[in-house]
């Protein structure tokens, strides 16, 4: 009976606040045992139980309610704290701090709004930069497992060009290197075309690659078939962008043909498939050197064929040798490194050159990572100018601080009228952190708009043949590394 009412007693003074439990816990509980060890009779201590347990429960509430009342006051004299404006720390001092950081800012709203400026600056422009920097150098290419696709190119010893295209012979041969599982092939170009869609001519963009490019980079179409699918017609695949400007997203497209003219055909085509919206192949930093145009934005591919180029074979019927027009990708054997595949395909250039001494001669082969053949260029820069905008963050902060410091001089009466009533010296530290994190966090909120509107003019000034420049977008990673450098600063 005993442990039943000190449970029910204990669990009455969790009506009380968590500090007033904390102070005087332990001696309600010796209190209310000691008057019940004073009751005679079992039947007047059941009574005592109940009347000390209802006693508990009616003044922890009244307590609460009036804590909760005085929380507001200022300055609060509680009877169970020893000096709450020198507690640090606690939910109430933080909230003082707050609403104290917030009058002295509308005490001196040009100094709140010359820092926040500062800071949204400082932070935008990193932001910005950031998104830059993670939708180019560190989002992975739009394709499956793009950690193991590669580049292949013809290395021309002889001139010191290491990224020359391949030869539709060196292209055949490649595929044998043990270390790939499958290789693909385009034009190291993309060629300009006329389609006519309704008698309307219009002209495109054609990309020419081999049957089997999309299933080695593991995309599928939005709508439609792939050229090697089972089944699938030969025909013409349509770029999501292209599909929506034109024919404004119809799915009936499929099997519709249209009058194609350039790109090595006049003929009628048939368009099979629409690539989905995220998908871009190739980036303009994949082909390789020629006069034809460098346009990134590809509105439809083409399958190639024998019978539309007949550059492909030589006179005797076999892959051509001697004209270099291809780009190739490659995808890594399970297991296999990039050190193999370059090691694979230069024993296999080595033995050509002395198989084929009239075209392969002087002829070696270049292997990079697709992800760096497509923005490697542009590592340097991208990072120089992050580092540019971060030390103008750094000496935003600079000043800031030094700011803060002299206003903090200024007031040195106020701190020391505050000292006299009882403020400890962390608690006047924690009051300085406060005004500081609270404009911090205010500059952080003010630089998302920031980071908007630069991350809108990167993308307005800069060249339109840079790669994955149109996958740049104020994404949650862009909004947490703001929140994350207004925290810093």
């Amino acid at each position: 009976m005993r442990a039943v009412a000190r449970a029910l007693h204990r669990a009455a003074l969790y009506a009380y606040p968590r500090t007033f439990r904390a102070a005087f816990g332990l001696e309600l509980d010796r209190l209310f045992d000691e008057r019940l060890d004073r009751e005679p009779s079992r039947a007047r201590s059941i009574y005592l139980a109940i009347y000390l347990v209802l006693d508990a429960l009616v003044s922890g509430l009244a307590e609460r309610t009036r804590a909760r009342q005085e929380r507001w006051a200022w300055p609060r004299h509680a009877p169970h704290q020893s000096n709450t404006r020198s507690q640090t720390m606690t939910w109430e001092s933080i909230r003082a701090d707050v609403r104290l950081a917030i009058r002295q800012c509308r005490r001196a709203p040009l100094f709140a709004v010359l820092t926040v400026a500062s800071l949204a600056l400082g932070i935008g422009a990193n932001s910005a930069m950031f998104g830059v920097v993670q939708a180019v150098l560190l989002e992975p290419l739009p394709y499956a497992d793009p950690g193991a696709l590669v580049t292949i190119w013809s290395d021309n010893t002889k001139a010191g060009e290491k990224h020359n295209p391949v030869s539709p012979g060196n292209y055949e041969a490649f595929k044998a290197a043990p270390s790939l599982v499958d290789v693909e092939g385009m034009y190291s170009f993309v060629t300009p075309a006329q389609i006519r869609v309704d008698a309307e001519p219009e002209p495109v963009i054609v990309s020419q690659v081999t049957p089997g490019m999309f299933t080695l980079l593991g995309r599928a179409p939005a709508v439609g078939r792939k050229f090697d699918d089972p089944g699938a017609p030969s025909g013409v695949m349509l770029g999501y962008q292209y599909w929506q400007r034109r024919f404004g997203g119809d799915p009936s497209v499929i099997g519709r043909s249209l009058s194609l003219s350039g790109a090595g055909s006049a003929d009628s085509i048939l368009v099979i498939g629409v690539m989905p919206k995220d998908f871009t192949f190739p980036y303009g930093s994949m082909l390789g050197a020629s006069g034809f145009t460098r346009s990134v934005t590809v509105d439809m591919w083409w399958p190639m064929s024998r019978e539309r180029d007949p550059r492909l074979v030589d006179q005797a019927g076999q892959p051509n040798r001697g004209i270099h027009y291809f780009g190739v990708v490659g995808r890594l054997a399970p297991g296999a490194s990039i050190e193999r595949a370059r090691a694979d395909l230069q024993a296999i250039a080595a033995q050509r050159a002395k198989d084929y001494s009239d075209t392969n001669a002087g002829w070696g082969v270049t292997v990079r990572p697709l992800h760096e053949q497509a923005v490697g260029a542009l590592r340097p820069a991208l990072l120089l100018l992050l580092g540019g905008v971060s030390i103008v963050l750094l000496i935003t902060c600079i000043n800031v601080a030094n700011v803060l410091l002299a206003r903090s001089a200024g007031r040195g009466r106020d701190l020391a009228i505050r000292s006299a009533l009882g403020a400890s010296r962390k608690r006047l530290v924690q009051q300085a952190l406060t005004e500081s994190v609270l404009l911090a966090f205010a500059g952080g909120i003010a630089g998302l708009g920031v980071m908007i509107i630069a991350t809108r003019a990167i993308l307005a000034l800069a060249p339109g043949n840079l790669p994955r420049l149109g996958e740049v977008s104020p994404g949650w990673p862009v909004v947490l590394f703001a929140l994350t450098l207004s925290i810093i600063t």
